[in-house]
């Protein structure tokens, strides 16, 4: 199996235009189940602290606005919990391609300091009662 290529770094430097997109696409049939394929490589360590910020958040914008086409549906709304709903940047970048407004999770009355413990603490107890902590159904 040949292995994953890294995407092309957004540089941080370089306003992007409206019609260019440093977003990486991809033809699969269906999303991946992991994102660590593509960061197994040396030429993500070449890359500056700025320039590397970018290519993750562009590698993160592209994986949510790939995310639609496996929904019943398109979002309402984009809601960001995590470090990110502070970046004004991201929200920018990722409402534009998104194609609506990307708002932080406090907008809807969470805790975005608490979310991502929240949901590890509900995997855990339901790992410890047995209950499926991923989907019953198998992939391929």
């Amino acid at each position: 199996m040949k292995a994953a290529r890294p995407p092309r770094p957004a540089r941080s430097t370089r306003p992007s235009s409206p019609n260019s997109s440093p977003i990486v696409t991809s033809a699969a049939s269906r999303p991946s189940r992991s994102t660590a394929t593509p960061f197994v490589s040396r030429a993500w360590s070449a890359l500056s602290v700025e320039d590397g910020a970018a290519t993750l958040a562009a590698f993160t914008i592209g994986a949510i606005v790939q995310s639609v086409r496996f929904m019943p549906e398109k979002p309402k709304q984009w809601i960001v919990c995590g470090g990110g709903r502070y970046n004004t940047a991201f929200h920018g970048n990722a409402g534009r391609h998104a194609g609506r407004a990307v708002d932080p999770i406090e907008s809807i009355g969470l805790n975005g300091n608490a979310t991502e413990a929240e949901a590890f603490a509900y995997l855990a107890v339901r790992s410890l009662t047995g209950l499926h902590i991923t989907s019953r159904r198998r992939r391929a």
